[in-house]
């Protein structure tokens, strides 16, 4: 088992926290919400053992990350600028190029790189995170946390009850996450109003429509998408399989696989599945 390196960089104002693990061609991984850089625990060792090295920082706002409020400097958490931010970061690093997996949030972003900035990719990995397009009518929680105040107070009040709820509901497979996990993810989001930070995310989707409906109504920039992997769990109340196949049309080329015992957190929940689609996706094999 190899053992993280905590590492710290500064872009663009940011001072991001990232883990380290292996050497060779480099994979980064972007988590989601509620998570952080652990995200990726169950997975991070099969690609090291594969020959890749694992860099999987903590967004923006999340875990020992910069934590900037919406609305202060460097608090924009539009898609059309955290896609570019990780892409500073992506230089920042000194690579030119590399695999990219994201998941929730981390797929969102990931979907934007495919448009803004293609080049810095060389194949990508969605994990139940649309492309284009979701149902609007499934992910209710959106509409929930795009009332200020009112999301925060419960978490306050109730935090346990508040992230457990979204654990218990979004996943098909409970046993994915142990207590001390989740009580993790809680205390992250208790520092510095890192769950405010967390929010800022949802609350500017209405801030970047121009860019989101571009993104659906223009083509993908030339000479085309990288190669992409789809990957999902077919259990997810908040992004139904639907979402995964329009990704699929959306994104010429792609592959789709579908685990039909897991739910919203699929890198979770069917472990050495989702690895061995990955490195076999990464390796070319």
């Amino acid at each position: 088992m190899s053992a993280a390196e905590h590492c710290y960089l500064a872009v663009d104002g940011i001072r991001y926290h990232y883990l380290k693990l292996g050497s060779g061609i480099p994979v980064l991984m972007l988590h989601g919400f509620p998570e952080n850089c652990w995200s990726y625990s169950k997975n991070q060792q099969a690609l090291v053992d594969a020959g890749f090295q694992v860099i999987v920082p903590d967004l923006k706002g999340y875990g020992l990350t910069t934590k900037p409020l919406p609305g202060q400097e460097f608090g924009d958490y539009r898609m059309s600028v955290i896609s570019l931010e990780i892409r500073d970061f992506v230089r920042a690093l000194g690579f030119q190029k590399m695999h990219v997996v994201g998941h929730d949030w981390g797929g969102v972003i990931l979907s934007a790189m495919i448009h803004q900035c293609p080049e810095v990719i060389d194949q990508a990995v969605l994990l139940n995170a649309p492309f284009r397009r979701f149902n609007p009518l499934r992910p209710r929680h959106i509409y929930y946390f795009n009332m200020p105040g009112l999301v925060e107070r419960r978490f306050k009040t109730d935090p346990h009850g508040l992230i457990g709820e979204i654990f218990d509901y979004w996943t098909a497979k409970p046993a994915a996450f142990s207590r001390l996990e989740i009580v993790d993810y809680i205390e992250a989001f208790q520092t510095q109003r890192s769950f405010e930070c967390a929010m800022g995310y949802y609350r500017a989707l209405r801030n970047d429509m121009r860019f989101l409906f571009s993104s659906i109504r223009s083509s993908l920039p030339s000479p085309g998408p990288p190669q992409t992997l789809i990957i999902w769990g077919c259990k997810d109340p908040i992004m139904p399989t639907c979402v995964g196949k329009w990704a699929h049309k959306d994104i010429p080329g792609s592959q789709l696989e579908l685990i039909d015992d897991a739910g919203h957190f699929v890198h979770r929940e069917a472990p050495e599945r989702v690895n061995e689609l990955i490195v076999s996706f990464f390796s070319g094999s």
